[in-house]
């Protein structure tokens, strides 16, 4: 259930472009299950592929295929157990943003930025 202007109607996809911030001493696992929770909606999600990640020092994109660690951040594609409806994060905050959950410890591990 989405209320939306006709002419600017959300995005509906299982494949989500997203820069990820990743909050957990853990190093991100991709194809790892987590849980993506953007405002009340949530769904099992996998992060299935690494684009890049930020270099701080250079604020270069560097095409690093390391995992995501603590404070680093990085562009990746998700995968989403049923379609979500959203839109850029430039666009609309609430809507273009999400947290990601650890089944397995319940802990928030990261937040999102739908591109």
């Amino acid at each position: 259930d989405f209320i939306c202007h006709a002419d600017q109607p959300p995005q509906i996809s299982s494949t989500i472009e997203a820069m990820i911030c990743w909050f957990n001493a853990l190093p991100m696992q991709v194809n790892h299950l987590y849980t993506i929770r953007q405002s009340t909606w949530e769904a099992k999600c996998k992060i299935m592929k690494q684009y890049y990640k930020l270099n701080f020092h250079s604020l270069t994109e560097e095409e690093n295929q390391e995992p995501l660690k603590m404070n680093e951040i990085g562009r990746f594609i998700l995968k989403t157990s049923r379609p979500m409806v959203f839109d850029s994060y430039r666009l609309i905050r609430s809507t273009g943003s999400f947290i990601l959950i650890d089944d397995n410890t319940n802990e928030t591990v990261g937040a999102g930025m739908i591109q």
